[in-house]
């Protein structure tokens, strides 16, 4: 009787919805390369992030695992093809490396440097803004500042810093055959590489370490990631350790009706009428709360939605893998769809298809295909204003048919 009512509580959502885009002027949500332009937050907001707070029973999906470091193993990958989130509250034996609970922003400044530019939302319009470290930290200490107006850091990429002395990320992600820059990118284009995050000045794909910096009330709306945090990275899984402070995240599972309803609802520019986990059947969004010391692994294609209710301090990153290239290439579809530039986007995504492949093609032949002179190449283009690369998008529709079937069985 639960599973009819929820079923019934679904389908009245998604028919106001659907008539809302239908008997009202729909403003479409457009992406420009400066800036991400939305109408969401012109109208008065229908729903609170407090009333959704309030009625956290309303979220009963059963699809997070908690395991402990010894059950998340390649083993476990490859047995369930990593298709569900999972939960490790005792990160011990994962290879984990993280600061103590005393590390602070700081010290984050210290080690990446106060006149470092970073990437700040705007929690209330959901739109960009540059701050320094310095300026950010400032903020971040002002109760004053923060009270007036909520900001948001969840993309200080912080590779090629100091701060890779305290922070690494999983060992299974790091080194047992998950990610795609760990075990397929040329080491020598990670050797040239230098702490910018320009895409000019950017040799491989820089999304494996991140500092998330939250202020209390923070809420990023639902996107799959990265597409969604104004970097958007097609697709990718994602490992996420909680220092400090907590996080409440609604998850809803990658199923083709839930992709196309956030296609809809991400181009209806209505995000202010509809809460989108309640556009989906109760028992098909879960919302947990993630604990200090707990860490989080985020398989590519979930929509999600977090909440912040402390300050808090996370340390994460975003990877390919193999085990989940269907749904990485029907997120990177999804996004030439909506129309996403370049650079919110997964860095080099098409590249890494092809070193891919390379790489396959040598296990299997004992042939490379990589130039010998190309650590001379890389070297040479580090010294360079920009990294020059051409793609044809139609040239790679047979690359990811042959991807599909070369690695469907990993």
């Amino acid at each position: 009787m639960e599973m009819v009512c929820s079923r019934k509580k679904k389908k009245t959502n998604f028919v106001a919805f659907q008539t809302c885009l239908t008997t009202r002027s729909r403003v479409p949500k457009t992406y420009t390369d400066d800036v991400v332009c939305t109408d969401v937050f012109e109208d008065v907001q229908k729903w609170s992030i407090e009333q959704k707070l309030s009625s956290i029973d309303n979220y009963k999906g059963k699809f997070v695992e908690e395991l402990t470091s010894d059950e998340f193993n390649l083993s476990y990958i490859q047995r369930t093809g990593f298709v569900n989130p999972v939960i490790i509250k005792n990160h011990r034996g994962l290879g984990l490396r993280m600061p103590s609970e005393n590390f602070s922003l700081n010290d984050v400044r210290s080690c990446v440097g106060s006149q470092r530019v970073i990437d700040v939302m705007d929690v209330e319009t959901q739109e960009p803004l540059t701050m320094t470290m310095k300026e950010w930290c400032t903020y971040y200490s002002d109760e004053t500042a923060k009270s007036n107006r909520l900001l948001n850091v969840i993309s200080l990429e912080f590779s090629h810093t100091k701060l890779e002395n305290y922070v690494e990320s999983p060992e299974l992600v790091r080194v047992r055959q998950m990610d795609w820059i760990s075990t397929a990118w040329p080491s020598y284009w990670l050797e040239v590489q230098e702490y910018q995050n320009d895409l000019k000045h950017m040799y491989y794909p820089k999304t494996r370490k991140y500092a998330l910096m939250s202020v209390k009330g923070c809420f990023t709306d639902f996107h799959i990631d990265m597409e969604g945090r104004k970097t958007l990275l097609r697709g990718s899984s994602v490992w996420y350790h909680v220092l400090k402070g907590k996080k409440f995240f609604w998850l809803i599972p990658p199923t083709d009706q839930h992709l196309r309803l956030y296609e809809e609802w991400t181009l209806s520019g209505r995000q202010n009428e509809y809460f989108f986990a309640d556009l989906c059947c109760l028992d098909e969004c879960q919302l947990i709360i993630l604990e200090p010391g707990w860490t989080f692994f985020l398989p590519s294609g979930w929509i999600h939605g977090v909440y912040t209710p402390e300050d808090s301090l996370v340390f994460g990153g975003n990877f390919l893998n193999s085990y989940r290239i269907p749904m990485q290439i029907k997120i990177w579809n999804m996004e030439r769809k909506i129309r996403v530039p370049e650079k919110y986007r997964y860095p080099y995504f098409l590249e890494s298809m092809w070193y891919v492949i390379e790489r396959y093609v040598h296990c299997l032949t004992g042939v490379t295909h990589i130039e010998d002179d190309c650590l001379e190449h890389a070297t040479q283009e580090s010294t360079t204003s920009e990294i020059s690369v051409t793609t044809s998008p139609g040239i790679y529709d047979p690359l990811f048919l042959l991807l599909h079937f070369l690695l469907m069985d990993d």
